[in-house]
């Protein structure tokens, strides 16, 4: 039970932002897991559903992607990504047990282009997809289309479609990029977080990370931020670095297989068919 959402900016990111929840076989939940990892030098990747296969293929696209760090900067083609890999992730997927792959896998994919921009050179197209087992077919994001995997991809679909279609809002929240390039994902952030504070829908964290991907460089912070009263301090972007008190903090998270069995093990909870 998780979420996830992905979307472009149209001045050349790719924006990302998944909560941190998973379910246990016996049904309880636990904030303790980031679903959300670069893979590339250009492209991120966000998994929901299996959290056992949905490691798998994060460390799969991570081995394929992998650029050593004495070698010229490369940019992979997210295009050509998200049609060569589904083959390789079907293998994956398929070698997995059956009470693993009963709970599904779902990926997305987060990109940025070497290749081509939105009609300025220093504006790189964005490449989302979503890609969804069995087959793990490529769902593309249309220009300013949000997806989303996991169970808040129907909880909050009315706000995401009305993200994609309504372009003052889209405009509300580029106000974010004003002196701050990326300010617009933290705008989402602020929005999502106030969305599910306040909802409280069972499987999904409002303790989130935010992950910005650009051409050169992919960054990945949570949500953490200041709450008195009425009002809230948050850092703005990638590129801020004010030092900002916080009273809303991201608890301990495990960012890989083995540390969340060691995260859990003191609770007595099975990681086995554990679902993000």
């Amino acid at each position: 039970m998780t979420w996830v959402i992905g979307g472009g900016v149209m001045t050349g990111y790719a924006i990302g932002l998944s909560d941190i929840r998973i379910t246990f076989a016996d049904g309880s939940e636990r904030d303790c897991l980031q679903k959300i990892y670069p893979v590339g030098p250009n492209i991120a990747a966000a998994f929901a559903g299996s959290v056992a296969i949905g490691f798998e293929l994060i460390q799969n696209l991570t081995a394929l992607l992998h650029v050593p760090k004495d070698s010229e900067p490369v940019g992979f083609d997210p295009v050509e990504i998200a049609d060569r890999w589904p083959a390789e992730a079907r293998r994956i997927f398929a070698a997995q047990p059956a009470e693993e792959r009963d709970l599904q896998s779902h990926i997305m994919l987060l990109g940025v282009s070497p290749l081509a921009h939105n009609g300025n050179p220093a504006w790189p197209r964005t490449e989302i997809y979503t890609l969804k087992s069995p087959d793990f077919s490529p769902r593309k994001a249309q220009p300013h289309e949000y997806l989303a995997i996991g169970i808040g991809a129907s909880v909050f679909e009315n706000d995401l479609r009305k993200l994609s279609e309504n372009n003052d809002r889209r405009m509300i929240l580029m106000q974010g990029e004003m002196g701050n390039l990326g300010g617009m994902g933290t705008m989402l952030a602020i929005h999502f977080t106030d969305i599910v504070r306040r909802h409280q829908p069972r499987g999904i964290s409002s303790h989130l990370h935010l992950c910005w991907v650009f051409l050169d460089r992919i960054v990945i912070r949570t949500n953490d931020h200041l709450l008195t009263g009425r009002w809230s301090g948050w850092n703005l972007g990638p590129d801020v670095t004010a030092d900002i008190e916080t009273n809303f903090t991201m608890p301990i998270i495990a960012r890989g297989y083995q540390e969340l069995q060691q995260v859990i093990q003191k609770s007595g909870q099975a990681i086995r068919a554990a679902v993000a």
